[in-house]
């Protein structure tokens, strides 16, 4: 799973910019790392992006002005922070077999 990080939302305008090039088609996922009030892990459908946002520039490059309203949570962080560790302990698992 590819996931985007990003610092914050705008919150003046209610959105988000995302880098143009880090946004794939079919349903991409969004982490914000410097928002304390958003925690959790959210999806973003990169094909309605493409289609329907507008491109800007951030200063440095270019990037799609997507509002808010269109990422969904798909899990807190809590519950990323369990899936990760349940997928290491499944590796290391399956490394136990194999010697």
């Amino acid at each position: 799973m590819r996931v985007i990080e990003i610092w914050m939302p705008r919150y003046h305008d209610r959105t988000v910019l995302v880098a143009e090039c880090k946004v794939k088609c079919g349903m991409n996922f969004i982490r914000f790392t410097k928002d304390p009030n958003r925690k959790g892990l959210y999806q973003l459908d990169g094909d309605r992006v493409r289609s329907e946002c507008e491109v800007t520039s951030n200063g440095k490059i270019k990037c799609f002005v997507v509002p808010l309203g269109w990422l969904e949570e798909v899990e807190t962080r809590a519950q990323e922070q369990a899936r990760e560790e349940a997928e290491v302990f499944r590796d290391n698992l399956s490394e136990m077999r194999i010697r």
